[in-house]
């Protein structure tokens, strides 16, 4: 029986026997946590789940070996939680706003039009057409869309919150950093866009969405 592990640096490591993750739990670079498949497996599982190292463990404890700091990094769904859980509730925040933001820019859009169309320096006729073409339904589109792209962000951050849809949480937070896309061009979503894109990135976050 062979067996792949995940490294403290995402990577995958093996295939490696038995014996060799035998050694690397008496010289402590993999401990219980560490996330292993074993040949016939197509699901990674912390390693003291497999009942042919359960006597390894066993024995650790008994003699109460001493701590050896591990390479590898901490792969649970507890480390994951943690890791998500900043970075998704401020673009939930944020993307919140955003839709405010865009929702009362919507419902003030044709008075903010026609103030623009009073003030002396748009009485240019270009201007005034430029105006009227941005009032019109190319503008409410725009802004509908913008709205509608914050609600994505919202949502794929919500589904990141709760570690599910990878490919949408990885989207949403694509989305957040793309200038413009939003009602307030991504001006609040962008830095938290980013840190999600930067942690959702890591593996050991990755293998834990459902």
């Amino acid at each position: 029986m062979t067996y792949t592990i995940i490294g403290g640096d995402g990577k995958q490591y093996g295939p490696v026997s038995g014996d060799d993750l035998r050694k690397w739990i008496s010289e402590g670079r993999v401990n219980g946590q560490t996330m292993v498949k074993s040949e016939t497996d197509p699901d990674f599982h912390p390693l003291s789940t497999f009942p042919e190292f359960a006597d390894v463990f066993g024995q650790r404890t008994a003699a109460s070996s001493p701590t050896v700091l591990t390479p590898f990094a901490d792969t649970s769904r507890e480390h994951a939680d943690s890791a998500v859980k900043a970075p998704a509730i401020a673009l939930i925040v944020t993307a919140a706003v955003e839709i405010f933001f865009g929702i009362i820019g919507l419902i003030r859009y044709n008075a903010t039009m026609q103030m623009y169309a009073n003030m002396p320096q748009f009485n240019d006729p270009q201007m005034q057409q430029i105006l009227h073409s941005v009032s019109g339904p190319v503008g409410i589109f725009t802004n509908l869309f913008q709205i509608l792209m914050a609600a994505v962000v919202l949502v794929a951050a919500i589904r990141m919150l709760a570690l599910k849809n990878y490919a949408f949480a990885f989207t949403g937070a694509v989305l957040a950093v793309i200038p413009c896309v939003t009602p307030c061009c991504g001006l609040l979503t962008l830095p938290f866009g980013i840190w999600a894109l930067v942690v959702l990135s890591k593996r050991d976050v990755k293998i834990h969405f459902n």
